[in-house]
């Protein structure tokens, strides 16, 4: 059983590494084996994964957690009522 490392995979896939590394992070189902914080991969889990549908939905994935903090444009224009303190007539310090 040979592990290989991100940039290996990349170069038998003939992506980026940054494609193999966006695959780990977002694609829980992508068959990986991880060691403290080295990721490592076999070719054949792999094949098979892409094979099946690999990403999925990927861009979905990425678009929806880029723009997730984001506040649609009609909610960003509308004016924001500031809370108002009580009139405290009388109030002794």
């Amino acid at each position: 059983m040979e592990l290989l490392t991100p940039h290996e995979l990349a170069a038998h896939l003939k992506v980026s590494p940054a494609t193999i590394h966006e695959w780990s992070r977002l694609c829980p189902d992508m068959p990986r084996l991880r060691a403290g914080r080295l990721l490592r991969y076999q070719l054949p889990a792999v094949i098979g994964w892409l094979e099946r549908g690999g990403p999925r939905g990927i861009k979905q994935l990425r678009d929806g957690r880029k723009h997730a903090a984001r506040v649609p444009a009609e909610d960003a224009a509308a004016p924001t009522a500031t809370p108002q303190k009580p009139n405290r007539v009388g109030a002794s310090r």
